[in-house]
């Protein structure tokens, strides 16, 4: 068994195994428990399991050579499923089933029986979302509490502006978890992503909220946006996303953009960004033993140094490596 070329987080195996119990195992401890059995003559499996944990959010790969049928009899958590290669077939109790491709993935509530035909050569992406995440970051986006869980349409179109800009985020996730010194291992970067899967899924995944997350709102009282912008000043160290900084002021994430926009011109991720910037500047720039540009950027938050790179030139006139280089000739 080798790794594919469409194999996600290989840098982080779990399991390389032919046999079926113990691939029904390791599906159980990881996610939740299974019932697996061929789809045909039993052949060996050619099962690769990869995992990456992200806080409560369990970030995976699995692929089998073989044809398999994969069963539970109750899901305990959200389960999202996004194909690279092959294809897999769905079922969830109450939803129509759903044909996985590299064009569709499969969303699954918790509280149901559930089950999948995964064809030979199919390998997945496979996330497990607490429901507690879900709904804490549904209020949050909301900016009041959600009486009732969240029901996602069982079918994500990834082709979709939506669709394309939450895979956008796995592959950075994959991306980053292939380097020795990844910026996932620092906690801000990795609440960054975590913000974006979720917060992603809520707003581009059609649910029974979604009405109401892009309804008309009032305008946000000054004196809440007065308290945002003083506290992302004072606090730029704390893991702020749009939905919990709303949270803190007591509106709704739409309000805080809009009477961001109003007040100061940006975004408040992007008022967030410069301040931090900012940040990362004076380290480079004070240029102190054992500083790295790398490791600046990924304490304030920076997940893409591509990006970073370029907003930070654009910024000071310079690539963040030569503010660090002319620090040390100082």
């Amino acid at each position: 068994m080798t790794t594919g070329p469409e194999e996600a987080f290989s840098t982080h195996p779990l399991l390389r195994t032919d046999d079926l119990d113990e691939a029904r195992a390791a599906l159980t401890a990881t996610y939740l428990p299974v019932e697996a059995e061929y789809l045909g003559r039993p052949a060996p499996l050619g099962m690769r399991l990869n995992l990456l944990r992200l806080g409560p959010v369990t970030t995976g790969f699995i692929a089998f050579d073989q044809g398999v049928r994969l069963a539970t009899p109750e899901t305990t958590d959200y389960h999202i499923a996004v194909p690279l290669s092959g294809r897999a077939e769905s079922t969830a109790a109450g939803t129509e089933p759903v044909s996985g491709t590299v064009a569709m993935g499969t969303v699954v509530r918790p509280g149901v029986a559930a089950a999948i035909r995964w064809g030979g050569g199919c390998g997945q992406v496979c996330l497990q979302f607490p429901p507690r995440s879900v709904h804490s970051a549904l209020e949050r986006l909301l900016g009041r509490p959600a009486p009732k869980p969240v029901e996602f349409r069982p079918g994500l179109d990834l082709t979709t502006t939506a669709g394309r800009a939450w895979l956008q985020t796995l592959r950075l996730a994959d991306a980053d978890s292939r380097r020795p010194d990844g910026l996932l291992s620092h906690p801000l970067a990795a609440e960054t992503v975590r913000y974006l899967m979720l917060d992603g899924l809520l707003l581009g995944q059609p649910n029974n909220y979604s009405a109401e997350l892009v309804a008309p709102h009032r305008p946000a009282p000054n004196r809440a946006i007065a308290h945002a912008v003083e506290l992302l000043e004072d606090q730029p160290e704390q893991p702020w996303t749009p939905t919990r900084l709303a949270f803190t002021v007591a509106l709704s994430v739409r309000a805080l953009h809009d009477g961001f926009q109003r007040t100061t011109g940006f975004s408040p991720m992007n008022y967030l960004r410069e301040i931090r910037l900012a940040r990362v500047h004076a380290a480079l720039h004070a240029g102190a033993p054992g500083t790295t540009v790398t490791a600046s950027a990924a304490c304030w938050g920076f997940v893409h140094l591509g990006r970073f790179a370029k907003v930070y030139r654009a910024k000071y006139g310079e690539l963040p490596s030569e503010t660090l280089r002319l620090s040390r000739g100082r």
